[in-house]
């Protein structure tokens, strides 16, 4: 769509204002960062795999994590998509 003052997007449909490190994903909206894999997210940050979030942070799947907790399952899961 517009992608003001976006960063970083890579193979992604239609993102908002200030959107930043955004991969693999469609309707990602203002403000959000380091989202992957994602559809219809906004003004979130750390997701992936999510589907229509507002807000969220440290979203896997949709579920809320601790930092450490979603980075170790995010590790874990791309190197599962690499592996097959």
């Amino acid at each position: 769509m517009y992608g003001e003052s976006s960063n970083f997007i890579y193979q992604s449909l239609a993102t908002g204002l200030n959107v930043n490190s955004c991969a693999f994903c469609s309707m990602c909206w203002d403000n959000s960062q380091s989202v992957y894999y994602s559809l219809n997210i906004i003004s979130s940050k750390d997701c992936f795999g999510c589907v229509g979030l507002k807000k969220g942070k440290n979203c896997l799947l949709n579920k809320t994590y601790s930092i450490q907790e979603y980075e170790n399952l995010t590790t874990r899961m791309i190197e599962h998509m690499q592996s097959t």
